[in-house]
Parts: structure tokens; sequence; C-alpha cells
């Protein structure tokens, strides 16, 4: 990011995306190299506590070590602030709006920002039993077909060409209740 800021990158915002594992074992130096020379950026961290692209390994996030003990948790925002990061925001990535808003604002801000999306792993938390998922209720009728729902990249939201309609797989859905706030006709809804 450093680099292109630079070298007079004027196509749009600059933004890196890691994961929580990743931004400690890969991307410190970066922080600190972006801060040291004032780059303006975006740095987007999606902390789940688990090193989830390569099979939900505990990282220094999970509070778990390689052997399954108790460890010490490692705090993102601790390291960020030791690089020197001085916009700093944690967001929840189940609030699309406040998440929303607070990107906006660090995009915006004239310094080098880290914005912090924590939300647990649903996969996770179920396997641990320390999430209750939400039914979502779809109705058809109500539909119209804008994909905003799809757009979200969940693979438990369907979309049938030929009705344009969208559907949720009940199989799949884990009932984080995204597509329901993405929803601009409320055809999707949190069973009460």
């Amino acid at each position: 990011m450093q680099g292109q800021h630079k070298a007079g990158y004027k196509d749009g915002s600059l933004v890196c995306v890691a994961g929580d594992s990743t931004f400690l074992h890969a991307c410190v130096p970066a922080i600190v190299n972006a801060v040291y020379n004032n780059a303006k950026g975006l740095f987007f961290v999606m902390d789940n506590s688990w090193t989830a692209m390569t099979g939900h390994q505990p990282n220094p996030v999970t509070g778990v070590n390689a052997m399954g003990e108790e460890a010490k948790v490692i705090c993102l925002e601790d390291v960020a602030k030791a690089c020197g990061v001085e916009f700093l925001k944690v967001v929840d990535p189940y609030d699309l709006k406040g998440a929303e808003q607070v990107l906006k604002e660090a995009l915006k801000s004239d310094k080098f920002a880290v914005v912090i999306s924590r939300g647990v792993c649903t996969l996770q938390a179920q396997r641990f039993k320390k999430w209750t998922a939400k039914r979502m209720v779809f109705d058809k009728d109500k539909c119209t077909g804008c994909k905003n729902c799809v757009a979200l990249g969940c693979s438990a939201v369907t979309f049938n060409a030929e009705e344009k309609k969208a559907g949720i797989d009940s199989i799949l859905c884990v009932g984080c209740g995204l597509c329901a706030q993405v929803c601009p006709v409320k055809a999707i809804r949190v069973e009460e």
C-alpha cells in the first residue's frame, strides 16, 4: 500500500485486506512502514479469531495454542497502536450499517487507518455450541430479484435465474442475519 501511495496512485482509495492470523504473521512490518512513511490508506482486518483460510487452526488471537491449551490472547488493537496507528476502530461485521459508516470515515481519513472487523466465526461457534443460529424466513412473493443478498457471497443464498428470485438453503444457512439487513424489500427476515 505505501508503495502505491508514494508512487502517486490516484484511481481510488488504497485498501488492504487480511485476516487476523495473516495480520500477525505477515502484515506488522507493512503497517510499521505505512505509518512511518505517512501512507494514506485503509487496512481492513477480518478478525474471526481463527486461521480460517487453512482449516480453522488457532492463532495468537484465539486464546488456545496449537496444542489445544489455553493461551494468552494477543490484542490486535494493541499491536496496531504499538506500530503507531492513530486511526483505529473495531466494527461488528454483523452490523452492516455501523461497519459501513466506520469504513467510510476511515477512507476519508488523512492518516493510515486500521479497521478491525471482529466477529465470531459462525462455523466454529456452532462447533463449540456458542452460537444460536437465527432462523431466516424468506418470502418469495416479496422478492424482486435485485440480488443484493446474492452479492453477499453467502453459500446459503441461492438465485433461480428462471424465476428471477433469490432463496435461502436452510441446510447451509448459519443464521447470521446479514441477508435480511441488505434486502431492500424485506423479503428476508429473522424469525421472531
